[in-house]
């Protein structure tokens, strides 16, 4: 068995404690806020239109990147973290719970493009942490990371399915570790 220095290099705990720290105020939050019987977590209602649209822009994605060598990551940290377990928790912060607060005080565009700039700024100081990232990068992938929480908030806000945008979120991960290795 391997010794890890600290308890946060090993990769299944670190995948649990982001995936933790990003669920359990979502989920306190749409426990708390709505009324019981609704959909709380944006995956019953509507879910087959939701699934429909989050298979064709996931679809788009692959195409979009099918000309570039990718090779499947083998990880435990890929799968667990990087492609199942931040989408499922970036999603429900994001879309569930900051496009739903924000389309109650403003107009929906302006909701998502909020909810796209707190999308982009949470990646900034995971990068800066990991030290993985030049500045110059930081800006780029910032800003990608802003388009990507554009499209990911106009899929959840046209079909108020979390699955419209949580689908094409964990592809466009697995794209992005194929893609790195």
């Amino acid at each position: 068995m391997e010794v890890y220095g600290a308890p946060f290099d090993h990769p299944v705990l670190r995948a649990v404690v982001r995936f933790a720290a990003f669920t359990v105020p979502a989920c306190y939050w749409l426990w708390r806020c709505r009324p019981p019987g609704q959909d709380r977590f944006g995956i019953v209602a509507h879910w087959q239109g939701g699934v429909a649209v989050g298979i064709g822009a996931s679809a788009l994605l692959w195409l979009a990147h099918s000309g570039m060598p990718m090779q499947l990551p083998f990880g435990v940290h890929a799968w667990l973290n990087v492609i199942v377990l931040s989408p499922i928790a970036e999603e429900l912060l994001f879309r569930r719970v900051a496009v739903d607060y924000l389309t109650t005080r403003l107009r929906g565009a302006a909701a998502v493009v909020i909810s796209a700039l707190l999308f982009a700024g949470m990646h900034v100081p995971l990068w800066l942490i990991s030290g993985e990232k030049s500045a110059a990068e930081m800006v780029q992938l910032g800003g990608l990371m802003f388009i990507y929480g554009l499209v990911f908030g106009l899929l959840y806000l046209w079909t108020r399915s979390l699955w419209s945008s949580l689908l094409p979120h964990s592809v466009n991960n697995l794209i992005a570790e194929s893609i790195s290795h």
